[in-house]
């Protein structure tokens, strides 16, 4: 068995450009989406303005090395998974909607690992059909050397009908120590419109029989309550942010 791999970190500088520079990416991806909401560019670029100001602020917990900026938020789930012991429930869970749990039963391994070629999870959450969701995955893992440590994401929904899901945004790195080579993936995924809940799954490509060893997994959800979902976003960082917009939108 190997043991868990112990990723050592980035210099803080380097962290807050990688993170900067996936931000940009979401907001980049998902303004079309606030535009068939019916969000004006203007208001749109005002809040990520604003939202810069706050993103080393951001928590993370152990390896969540990419955390959304919109955790914590009205109408947000998070779920954590580190495997220090076994079980199917989350080791850290803010989820006023259900119970969210691991339905798979791979190999537990101390001090925190599972064995397992893939990873299942159900995410109960707001009964609403809201227009949207947003899903960010996050996953820590290793694989054997000699194989892809690539991975997919699949999911489904329920109620069915209707629901489709897109990945708008992806990643990976490796982490910091090449003698035990482990691997961070992460995923943003839109959902239209919002599911009660949502099955996850997470394993290697199609064809793959080699084991993964999973050291975290932290699923966080965003379901988007009225129609333009980022203006009360922009209310809660603060009055500035409100009146720079309506400047904005004088001039």
């Amino acid at each position: 068995m190997c043991a868990r791999p112990r990723v050592s970190r980035a210099p803080q500088a380097c962290l807050f450009i990688y993170i900067f520079r996936n931000y940009f990416k979401f907001f980049r991806d998902y303004f079309k989406h606030m535009e068939e909401l019916g969000m004006s560019a203007r208001r749109f670029f005002t809040l990520a303005a604003a939202l810069l100001a706050i993103l080393t602020a951001a928590p993370a917990i152990a390896d969540d090395f990419n955390p959304p900026w919109w955790r914590g938020l009205e109408g947000t789930t998070f779920q954590e998974w580190t495997f220090d012991q076994p079980g199917n429930a989350p080791n850290n869970v803010n989820n006023p909607y259900g119970t969210p749990l691991l339905l798979t039963q791979g190999q537990w391994v101390p001090p925190g690992q599972l064995i397992s070629p893939d990873l299942s999870f159900v995410i109960p959450n707001r009964r609403v059909l809201d227009p949207y969701k947003f899903i960010r995955v996050q996953a820590t893992y290793s694989v054997p050397r000699d194989v892809t440590p690539e991975l997919q994401i699949l999911l489904e929904a329920e109620p069915q009908g209707g629901v489709g899901w897109q990945v708008v945004d992806s990643g990976m790195m490796q982490g910091q120590d090449p003698a035990q080579p482990t691997w961070h993936s992460w995923w943003d995924v839109v959902m239209k419109p919002n599911p009660y809940i949502e099955w996850i799954r997470l394993g290697a490509v199609p064809g793959a029989d080699w084991p993964i060893y999973w050291d975290q997994v932290v699923i966080d959800t965003w379901c988007q309550p009225i129609p333009e979902p980022m203006s009360m976003t922009l209310a809660g960082l603060g009055l500035a942010g409100v009146i720079g917009g309506r400047r904005l939108r004088k001039r």
